[in-house]
């Protein structure tokens, strides 16, 4: 289950779910989060990790972190409540607005039947029929992918948007065991006797991610930039052999 063991020594990027800053022999990852306040205050305390999240999470509970903020800052939940705020002016506004996207303009984009959906959708709508909610579900999403809870779409168009996800950057250490495979709880409890934490690649039906499991692993944190490949930094890398090879044990690697 175990594919290789990473540790800050390891001059290597094992695809989207960290980098290594090879310079400062420390791992990043990127959290992201509604309410950084909370979270940065949790790490001061010196919290434990495992208390975050739910041991029903795709890796269990601990603190998660990615090279891909992008991803998770598009699940973010809160930034769709200024859609409650909308009078029935606003609500028409933004339908209106929404119609005159150019994907609900060119049949090439869109099948006949998702273009009428959507349609019917925004009429519904803009009556009053159902909630702006809905909006969300047919138009934010495949195959029409219209952003329209971001600031550059809306503000333009003279809706103010709701506070946006933020991008937590963490920095840490330990040793990190990559996973070729979705573990069960007897696994990670047992990989978390050894190690600092887990993760796992991108594949079919799982998403690049690690999850953090001792605080004493913890370097530092501060907030991102918004998310997007050319906003985050650049990462110095070093290229240089792995540590551990393919089916390593749970043995605790070189790096402390």
């Amino acid at each position: 289950m175990i594919e290789r063991i990473f540790s800050p020594r390891t001059d290597y990027d094992p695809y989207p779910s960290f980098v290594l800053d090879a310079a400062a022999r420390e791992f990043i990852g990127y959290h992201v989060t509604d309410n950084p306040a909370r979270l940065t205050e949790f790490l001061e305390g010196k919290g434990d990790l495992r208390s975050l999240g739910s041991e029903m999470d795709d890796l269990g509970a601990g603190l998660y972190v990615s090279a891909m903020p992008q991803i998770w800052s598009s699940r973010s939940t809160n930034k769709w409540s200024f859609l409650k705020n909308l009078d029935e002016e606003g609500r028409r506004r933004l339908c209106q607005c929404l119609s005159d996207e150019p994907v609900l303009k060119n049949d090439r984009w869109v099948t006949s039947s998702e273009k009428a959906e959507a349609l019917q959708t925004l009429d519904r709508v803009a009556a009053g029929k159902i909630g702006p909610d809905a909006l969300v579900m047919v138009l934010a999403n495949q195959p029409f992918n219209i952003p329209f809870s971001s600031p550059e779409w809306l503000q333009p168009r003279g809706f103010a948007p709701s506070a946006q996800p933020a991008v937590m950057e963490i920095r840490f250490s330990g040793t990190i065991a990559m996973l070729d495979q979705a573990p069960t709880a007897q696994e990670l409890a047992e990989i978390a006797r050894v190690h600092s934490g887990v993760a796992v690649r991108n594949g079919f039906g799982s998403v690049a991610q690690a999850v953090l499991w001792r605080r004493e692993n913890i370097i530092g944190w501060k907030v991102a930039p918004t998310p997007g490949h050319d906003a985050l930094p650049a990462i110095p890398r070093v290229p240089a052999p792995l540590e551990a090879g393919a089916n390593a044990s749970l043995s605790p690697a070189i790096d402390r």
